[in-house]
């Protein structure tokens, strides 16, 4: 049997069947259990092959063949071959994603996900829990150079997404770190009375 044991649903398997020399010429019977499957091959050779075009559900099973010929008006045959069991599998799905790589919160992305010609079913759709990467944007106001003592607001928001975040900004230089929970895809940092300390560089992180 090529390939041998267990095959995807949907290849093409050969089962030859062949007899020793000097036994050339005559009836190769495949049959298959369980299965209503007996199919008769005429060879002029000592060997033939059942081919399989594409393997389905109702293949699977247990493949026998049997050697007859004719010899002075008698049908003589000889006993059934061992077994080969034939074990049909689903394909690997292959899944892709467009557009791929990375996307940006609120746009339309399709999921395909595929299987060779010639096998049906369902297609069942899993999400593994993980991160979410976004790119935020974040701005200052006032913008430019502030006074010391004057108010600032820091706000940051990222495009479409359902919101519920957690927005964690932080300052470099110096260990600053501050979180503001919002229920919305946008949150804002308070800077109330701006001093020396607060200067440098901010962002944010999810």
């Amino acid at each position: 049997m090529d390939p041998a044991g267990v095959v995807i649903f949907g290849q093409t398997v050969s089962i030859t069947c062949s007899v020793s020399e000097g036994q050339e010429g005559g009836l190769f019977i495949f049959k298959k259990s369980p299965g209503p499957i007996n199919n008769v091959v005429n060879s002029s050779n000592g060997s033939t092959v059942f081919q399989i075009p594409q393997v389905s559900l109702v293949d699977k099973g247990f493949y026998q063949c049997q050697f007859q010929r004719r010899v002075f008006n008698q049908d003589l045959s000889t006993n059934l071959s061992d077994s080969l069991q034939l074990i049909g599998v689903l394909p690997k799905p292959n899944l892709t994603l467009q557009p791929a790589s990375e996307v940006m919160w609120g746009q339309n992305v399709i999921l395909t996900c595929s299987v060779i010609k010639g096998v049906g079913g369902s297609f069942i759709l899993t999400r593994m829990p993980g991160p979410f990467s976004q790119t935020p944007n974040i701005t200052i106001k006032p913008s430019g150079v502030v006074l010391w003592g004057e108010a600032v607001n820091l706000p940051c928001w990222f495009i479409g997404g359902i919101g519920g975040e957690s927005f964690i900004f932080t300052k470099t230089p110096s260990p600053f770190s501050k979180t503001v929970n919002s229920s919305s895809n946008s949150a804002t940092l308070h800077i109330h009375q701006v001093r020396f300390e607060d200067e440098g560089w901010y962002c944010w992180n999810n």
